[in-house]
């Protein structure tokens, strides 16, 4: 019932995606959050983790993957939250392998593409000592920075790029800090120098971190203002991305403030279907389609009574439906259909409009194309037009 699904064979996850048209979308820059569930506590987490391609090679991620060990009674769970990798995955379809001291786990296979490149290509400094741009490889699009000739203090500002009001961006930094910093901010601010969004501070910590800008105006001419007060850094990454991404992916995050409790308690019959999710713990799944918000309906609902043959009414309800139609395998259907069990849903659509429909306002429903792959379906509604017979008008 997770989206980035774990099996303890290749055969069993083989047999959930026969004909399944392809992977899972992941962007490059993390993995997508995924959960495991064991069937025993055991205080230790991964002892490997690797990302095995179409040709068998493999590439381990062991180190990116910051992972919480969960205890419970029966069971214990291994979570990771989506984190921001230390280094990009290269482009192309994979799927993980990881061990425990006694278990192996094979996952769904993720199609890695630039989903959301960052905006960020060039940066104007100063007060900087040996400040410099770099590029990783391949990821030319990723802009990173080192400051460690010396201690600086100043400011850097990155090239332009277009916002719009309630925009979310995702900020990634990793720093080795090399003297003890006073400050260390970011913010979006407009050609006159303004912030137009809420301001970033980056704590004393060398682990990568990933923080949300949410635009609060719009500019044609935003940049990334990036102050040092004291201290001394190197950084390893660098970059702002786009919730929209590139503008052809509709994007989904949800959690529960309560755990999903599985139909099982029996190590054998621990099937995908029958796990427990353990979201107490901070856990939040996300999903991309390569789609669009599209194909929108609406319901008419009328409140009022009938009087000598005359329908009178009280008050007009136009609800707005809005939907997501996507193809998918048969293991991300499994997960999708408890999406309307959650109360904490946010879908953002493919420009970066952001929905957070209620518990009870989504519906997921599906047809069967091929033996495998099915059209998804995702209808939900937010609130809606009312008008009542003492409505005011605006003043």
């Amino acid at each position: 019932m997770k989206i980035l699904q774990f099996y303890t064979s290749t055969s069993a996850r083989d047999a959930e995606r026969v004909n399944s048209w392809n992977g899972l979308l992941c962007p490059d820059w993390k993995m997508l959050p995924f959960q495991i569930q064991r069937p025993a506590t055991n205080s230790t987490g991964l002892e490997t983790a690797v990302l095995v391609d179409c040709a068998g090679a493999t590439t381990s991620i062991l180190a990116d993957l910051q992972m919480d060990v969960n205890e419970r009674t029966t069971y214990d769970f291994l979570t990771y939250n989506g984190e921001a990798f230390s280094a990009w995955m290269d482009y192309g379809v994979y799927y993980i392998e990881a061990t425990d001291a006694t278990r192996t786990w094979y996952s769904e296979w993720i199609d890695v593409r630039n989903i959301q490149p960052t905006v960020l290509t060039s940066w104007t400094a100063t007060g900087f000592a040996g400040f410099t741009v770099m590029t990783t490889g391949s990821h030319e699009d990723v802009g990173i920075f080192e400051a460690n000739a010396s201690a600086p203090t100043g400011t850097a500002l990155s090239n332009s790029f277009a916002v719009r009001t309630g925009e979310m961006f995702y900020l990634s930094t990793n720093y080795s800090i090399l003297t003890a910093p006073v400050g260390l901010t970011f913010d979006i601010v407009s050609a006159g120098g303004t912030a137009i969004a809420n301001q970033i501070s980056i704590a004393t910590s060398s682990t990568v971190q990933t923080n949300t800008f949410i635009v609060r105006a719009t500019d044609s001419a935003a940049q990334l203002k990036m102050e040092i007060s004291t201290g001394r850094y190197s950084s390893k990454i660098l970059s702002l991305r786009r919730y929209a991404g590139d503008g052809s992916y509709v994007f989904s995050r949800f959690t529960n403030s309560k755990d999903i409790q599985g139909t099982t308690t029996l190590a054998y019959e621990l099937t995908p279907e029958r796990e427990s999710i353990l979201y107490s713990s901070g856990f939040e799944q996300q999903i991309y389609m390569e789609t669009y918000l599209n194909n929108p309906q609406h319901e008419p609902v009328e409140i009022g009574e009938e009087k000598n043959g005359v329908f009178i009414a009280e008050k007009i309800v136009d609800k707005y439906v809005y939907n997501v139609v996507s193809y998918a395998s048969r293991a991300t259907f499994n997960a999708m259909r408890i999406l309307p069990l959650h109360d904490n849903i946010q879908i953002f659509d493919e420009i970066g409009n952001r929905y957070r429909p209620d518990q009870g306002n989504v519906r997921v429903g599906v047809e069967w194309n091929t033996f495998d792959t099915h059209t998804l379906r995702i209808e939900f509604n937010e609130d809606n037009p009312v008008w009542t017979n003492n409505a005011d008008n605006i003043v």
